[in-house]
């Protein structure tokens, strides 16, 4: 990261530098991949898509986002039920046994 610091009158500006640690990449969220590849193979547009849903081009951009993961099952199920699909909700416990 760069700075500078405010020289004295008659003085030149000083930059200094210092190491900024940046975030990992987070890994992309596959439902948010999903979405996107439905989105785009869907004969709908991306405008109508977001009107169905009843949220902005921007929203819909949002869920659409590979680092977006916070969807709640009800924008999941509007999701689906615009783009013609089906939700389906698995609770699975850690030893993989399907509990609901």
């Amino acid at each position: 990261e760069w700075a500078a610091t405010q020289p004295a009158i008659g003085t030149e500006t000083t930059l200094e530098y210092s190491e900024v640690e940046l975030p990992a990449r987070a890994t992309p969220n596959p439902v948010s991949l999903f979405i996107a590849r439905a989105v785009e193979g869907s004969e709908l547009s991306k405008t109508e898509v977001a009107r169905r849903l009843g949220v902005s081009l921007p929203g819909l951009s949002k869920w659409m986002n590979p680092r977006y993961s916070t969807y709640g099952v009800d924008s999941l199920r509007r999701i689906t039920d615009v783009l013609g699909l089906r939700l389906e909700v698995r609770l699975v416990e850690e030893n993989g046994k399907e509990v609901a």
